[in-house]
């Protein structure tokens, strides 16, 4: 939501979309689109040594 938004006050930006979100009246294709919903959730549910780590 948050590319959506960002277009709709006007802001210009260059990239394809703003951390994961896409403006979905781009016409760019989202995560989705692109890997498919089995691959994005994977990839969610994947454990961060990172994250471990702090948390």
């Amino acid at each position: 939501m948050f590319p959506a938004i960002v277009d709709a006050i006007g802001i210009q930006y260059d990239d394809e979309g703003l951390g994961l979100g896409r403006a979905l009246d781009r016409g760019e294709p989202t995560l989705i689109e692109l890997l498919g919903e089995e691959k994005i959730n994977a990839l969610l549910a994947k454990k961060s040594s990172l994250y471990r780590k702090f948390f």
